[in-house]
């Protein structure tokens, strides 16, 4: 019981450092962001011409994930979580079914809640393919 306390703990901590670091990234993103917004309107009060500002979008020291990545990722997340949600949904019907107690037995379709929401995410990464292959052809 320990053990499994403790890699919960590792877990959350993974994700929550994930987290953060992508917050702070963010943050900094912002800030840049108004710095180059404060500067082009100077620069138009004064007159200068602003195509010479370089754009936080555009700027190589700032790593922009592209939106084939990002799909990629929520592709995979999906997947695992549909695929979870239904084996983890199929074992608690399985598991209500048959059990001794009367309660639990007739409670058995409350698994196929887990089931259906699993095969909603499967759903989504098998049709999300073509978005895939749309984005590539841009």
């Amino acid at each position: 019981m320990e053990l499994i306390l403790l890699l919960v703990l590792v877990i959350f901590g993974c994700v929550g450092y994930g987290m953060l670091k992508r917050y702070l990234l963010d943050q900094s993103l912002v800030k840049q962001r108004e710095m180059v917004h404060k500067e082009r309107i100077t620069a138009m009060e004064k007159g200068l011409p602003i195509e010479n500002l370089q754009s936080v979008v555009e700027s190589p020291t700032i790593p922009s994930p592209s939106q084939e990545k990002v799909l990629v990722w929520v592709r995979l997340v999906s997947l695992f979580f549909g695929l979870f949600l239904v084996l983890a949904g199929a074992g608690m019907c399985i598991a209500f079914y048959i059990s001794e107690l009367s309660e639990l037995r007739e409670a058995w379709s409350v698994g196929l809640i887990p089931v259906l929401a699993g095969v909603g995410l499967l759903l989504f990464f098998v049709l999300s393919k073509n978005f895939k292959e749309n984005l590539k052809s841009e």
